[in-house]
């Protein structure tokens, strides 16, 4: 990513490599009691799905989790090209690739 998009994403909320947050374990949600945060960390994550996808075409989809706006809880969201967008609730990664990025 270039300087400048690096900027305009930190401007927009997405925390930067090195944060302290993307260093932690993301926290489970537990339900049905934590139901109404799970809806908020939602709401923050689609709002800044919006304002990301105003400064950058995600031709391929895009997909924001909630350690990148700051927030330590297990919760993304998949914004894929076409159909319907997709939540993850407390994700669990259960197999992982050696591919390198």
């Amino acid at each position: 990513m270039t300087a400048e998009i690096t900027s305009r994403m930190q401007a927009s909320g997405i925390v930067q490599e090195g944060d302290p947050v993307l260093l932690e374990v993301a926290r489970a949600f537990v339900f049905p009691a934590e139901v109404q945060e799970a809806a908020r960390v939602v709401e923050a994550l689609n709002a800044a799905a919006d304002r990301v996808a105003a400064l950058h075409d995600f031709a391929k989809g895009m997909g924001i989790a909630a350690p990148q706006i700051g927030i330590g809880r297990a919760l993304a969201i998949v914004r894929p090209p076409a159909g319907e967008p997709l939540t993850l609730l407390s994700p669990v990664v259960v197999e992982g690739s050696s591919r390198a990025r």
